[in-house]
């Protein structure tokens, strides 16, 4: 009570001067803040993709080649050879055949054989009364094929032996080359041959020899001509 007295009195004094308000009660000091804006966020989405993962599968592919074996003439097999005019089959021969070729080097002579395979080709020419057959091949090594040439004739008919023929001639053309024949002394194409009558061939039933027949072909270089398992028809007319 005292103290509003006292304020009282002040207050009147002051308001003399007119330096304050009579309201002791001092009002609030009012503050308009600003309202305050939430901003809510929304949540991230976080989409993750399934990574597809495709796998490839490289195929690789190998080719083989399989190489066949060469192919190795069988000893044994005798070589068959025809001549074939118009589709008709004339001549026939069918043997084992060697050649027994000479020549020379800084040491003296040699020898070298040649056998007459499966792989020689068969040419040659069919009339009513000569035949001939020419066998060749190429030597391994060899600038030039070798040639082994057979003529038939036929014999004049008798009674008792009709339309028989014999090979009347045999000629053998050879090429000598260092590659064939190592260390040569002469090189060149050669040639040697027989005239007569060789493998006398019956009409009926042709002729057949098994065993071992030797013919010197005369030349520059005598060459011997070896035959063996012959069969041979030759003036035939067959299909």
């Amino acid at each position: 009570m005292t103290g509003k007295i006292v304020c009282l009195v002040f207050a009147l004094a002051l308001l003399a001067f007119g330096l304050v308000s009579c309201d002791s009660t001092k009002k609030p000091e009012t503050t308009t803040a600003a309202p305050m804006t939430t901003t809510t966020t929304a949540p991230m989405t976080t989409t993750t993709a399934d990574a597809t993962t495709t796998t490839t599968t490289e195929t690789t592919t190998t080719s083989s080649t399989t190489s066949m074996p060469p192919t190795t003439p069988d000893p044994n097999k005798i070589p068959k050879f025809a001549i074939t005019e118009d589709g008709n089959v004339c001549l026939v021969v069918e043997a084992k055949m060697e050649l027994f070729v000479p020549y020379f080097d800084t040491k003296g002579k040699l020898v070298k054989s040649f056998n007459i395979g499966q792989d020689a080709s068969a040419k040659g020419k069919c009339a009513k009364d000569k035949e001939t057959m020419t066998l060749s091949w190429t030597p391994s090594g060899s600038p030039k094929p070798f040639n082994l040439t057979l003529t038939f004739v036929k014999l004049p008919s008798s009674a008792s032996n009709k339309d028989a023929s014999v090979v009347q001639n045999i000629m053998f053309q050879y090429f000598l080359s260092d590659e064939v024949f190592p260390g040569t002394n002469a090189t060149g194409g050669f040639a040697a041959h027989a005239k007569g009558s060789f493998f006398e061939t019956p009409a009926s039933v042709g002729y057949t020899c098994t065993a071992q027949q030797n013919v010197t072909l005369d030349g520059e270089r005598p060459v011997s001509f070896g035959v063996s398992s012959i069969h041979a028809e030759a003036f035939r007319n067959s299909t």
